[in-house]
């Protein structure tokens, strides 16, 4: 008797595994048929949200480099004037404050050209975008003897584009 119920457990086993790979092979078909149905319209959504993304980022974080040099640019050729103009807040200014600013920057132009023969370059070398409207641009900052010093530049997004903070 323990034979026959063993030929018979046996059996049921081999019945469960059929079933078994029976279903895996419907679910295998079906999902093939599900991926295969709907993948181009699944590689175009993804592609297109990508490409939309990530040109977006790469706009913003051209355009925070772009400033930043720019107004160091001003600086190196001492227009202080439109780099004072890069100031986030520069048109709520007090007349008296800007003239101040104005004093406090030529003094810095100054006093690098006689402690490192002025400033030489500016190249933007890195850039944090904190949300759609903050950034942080860490420039190299190229003097005439040589010396090199990295800065981190704030900037902030306005109806005018991105102004410093």
């Amino acid at each position: 008797m323990r034979t026959i119920m063993d030929k018979k457990d046996m059996k049921d086993g081999r019945r469960y595994q059929k079933a078994k790979q029976r279903l895996y092979l419907l679910i295998f078909s079906f999902s093939h048929f599900l991926i295969l149905s709907f993948s181009p319209v699944l590689i175009f959504s993804f592609s297109h949200f990508l490409i939309l993304s990530c040109s977006r980022g790469n706009d913003d974080h051209q355009a925070v480099r772009q400033a930043a040099e720019q107004y160091y640019g001003y600086l190196i050729e001492g227009d202080i004037d439109n780099y004072m103009r890069g100031l986030a807040d520069y048109d709520s200014l007090p007349e008296s404050y800007r003239g101040e600013l104005r004093d406090m920057f030529l003094q810095y132009v100054d006093r690098e050209r006689q402690m490192r023969q002025g400033i030489v370059s500016a190249e933007a070398v890195r850039d944090t975008l904190v949300d759609s409207l903050h950034a942080h641009v860490f420039l190299n900052i190229q003097f005439g003897d040589s010396t090199l010093e990295m800065v981190s530049l704030p900037l902030v997004r306005t109806d005018k584009g991105w102004r410093m903070k």
